[in-house]
């Protein structure tokens, strides 16, 4: 079931009805804040309607952070469920590796406390640095891949208009170094997450 996670601004019918015409089967609202989720849960027909939150609030269904220096001490602590914009890192890359936010240490951490690893559709779209995204993108879903860390592929949409087709994000996760396995997995694994969880 291809799901996708998106930043609503109080637009979420937009997003309701773009998801749709997409083809996704699933969509996941994120929200900075627990005062920002929608007190009233919403419905569609079509769509499955789940809700993340940068904080732990009962409402939600998932728990997501983006990347800090915190990230070891949150996923030790099962704070967690899914962490993103690990490649923002603002390090230099190193000589024989890349900063990409991820190292042996913390996807062994994730793969062993379940926390997911999801790479952005969003942050290329946006980045002014493609170039050095991608290749820490690559590197991290080597380390995923490796470790066996549960891997995400989203768009992390602000706005309707920035959300891509299924189609199209299996195509990029090919082209950064996914089996085609993977990449359809990875389109699947959040719903699959959340429902197993229910």
């Amino acid at each position: 079931m291809n799901s996708d996670l998106v930043f609503p601004n109080k637009n979420e019918d937009a997003f309701l009805e773009r998801a749709e015409k997409l083809g996704y089967q699933a969509l996941i609202f994120a929200y900075e804040k627990k005062e920002h989720i929608p007190q009233k849960r919403l419905n569609h027909e079509k769509i499955k309607i789940f809700s993340a939150c940068l904080e732990k609030v009962k409402n939600a269904d998932l728990i997501i952070a983006e990347h800090s220096d915190k990230d070891r001490e949150r996923i030790e602590r099962k704070e967690i469920q899914l962490l993103y914009h690990l490649e923002t890192d603002e390090k230099r890359d190193f000589l024989h590796q890349r900063a990409s936010g991820l190292n042996h240490i913390l996807a062994e951490l994730c793969s062993e406390k379940k926390v997911m690893v999801s790479f952005s559709h969003n942050l290329l779209l946006k980045s002014k640095k493609r170039a050095l995204l991608l290749g820490r993108m690559m590197q991290n879903i080597g380390l995923c891949r490796k470790y066996k860390v549960p891997m995400v592929f989203a768009s992390f949409a602000s706005a309707p208009i920035e959300m891509r087709s299924p189609h199209d994000l299996k195509a990029l996760g090919i082209v950064l170094g996914m089996h085609p396995s993977e990449a359809k997995e990875s389109l699947s694994s959040l719903y699959e997450y959340i429902a197993t969880k229910k």
